[in-house]
């Protein structure tokens, strides 16, 4: 059986979605909310995803990383506050 692109997003949803919806409460402090940004982000990544030029898409995820390092480093520091 050939391993889709397809089922190369739903593993890669499966994988990340806590992670996405982590950051999500961390930014909107509302279950409700955070699920729905995921979700509609999950949505327009899907609409969009074949359309969008590989470089793109990691820049993207570049964007996302240094959005949570950043986070990480900001809890550390009050932590160590």
């Amino acid at each position: 059986m050939e391993y889709s692109k397809e089922q190369a997003f739903v593993d890669t949803v499966q994988a990340k979605s806590h992670q996405l919806y982590r950051i999500a409460m961390s930014l909107l402090h509302s279950s409700q909310d955070a699920e729905d940004a995921v979700s509609d982000a999950i949505e327009a990544t899907w609409k969009n995803l074949w359309r969008r030029r590989t470089e793109v898409a990691e820049k993207d995820c570049g964007k996302i990383r240094l959005a949570e390092e950043s986070k990480t480093a900001e809890r550390t520091k009050i932590k160590n506050a």
